[in-house]
């Protein structure tokens, strides 16, 4: 399990994965989990979906916003962009959600994407309305930047 795993989901509650393919299960510990469901399966009315955006539309932003890096800092090797940047590490989020605004333009961003969404989730459960995901985390805003 990754090592925010226990700061984002409460004790006792019943964790479901999610799959494409039961193959899928092989990869991950399902110890964890009361059991499955197939991704196809699920009814497209019943999804909860998160914003994304393209690094290159993020970028181009020249409105007021809260760029929220989710990476711990030891692991920052590539730097995100300073703008409006708030760096807090995705397993720290649930204590330190009150250094942010609930009413504001949040974008997350990790290494790739994993954290960002789950952060942008996370935050959604809590109340805050506009949260959007940086698609490819960090590695595509410096492409993008690079271009």
């Amino acid at each position: 399990m990754p090592k925010y795993y226990p700061a984002l989901v409460e004790s006792g509650q019943t964790i479901v994965a999610v799959v494409n393919d039961p193959s899928d299960l092989d990869a991950i510990d399902t110890a964890v989990f009361a059991g499955y469901i197939l991704f196809a399966d699920i009814d497209a009315d019943a999804l909860v979906t998160t914003d994304t955006i393209k690094a290159d539309d993020f970028l181009a932003l020249d409105t007021d916003y809260v760029l929220l890096d989710l990476r711990h800092p030891d692991e920052i090797t590539r730097p995100a962009p300073k703008k409006n940047l708030v760096n807090i590490a995705l397993e720290t989020l649930p204590e330190n959600l009150d250094q942010l605004d609930k009413d504001a333009t949040i974008y997350t961003l990790c290494g790739s994407g994993g954290r960002a969404t789950a952060g942008a989730a996370y935050l959604a459960k809590n109340g805050f309305t506009n949260t959007h995901v940086i698609e490819g985390g960090i590695k595509a805003v410096i492409e993008a930047q690079n271009k």
